[in-house]
């Protein structure tokens, strides 16, 4: 899987999403994605995996 910077954890308290960012991959992956860098606005498909593990409970995708 490519590193993308992030990953996407359910908390096991109160079922609220965590997204934790790694700022310089995140931004890279971006850029290397992203089709209109004149559009300041990217979208994101944001969903539950088939099969959470401990350390992601969701994926993420750029939505173009």
């Amino acid at each position: 899987m490519e590193k993308r910077g992030y990953y996407i954890k359910k908390s096991k308290v109160d079922q609220s999403l965590y997204l934790y960012i790694e700022l310089n991959n995140f931004i890279q992956y971006i850029k290397d994605n992203k089709q209109d860098l004149n559009n300041t606005w990217v979208k994101f498909r944001i969903f539950e995996r088939e099969k959470p593990n401990d350390q992601f409970s969701h994926n993420m995708e750029l939505s173009k």
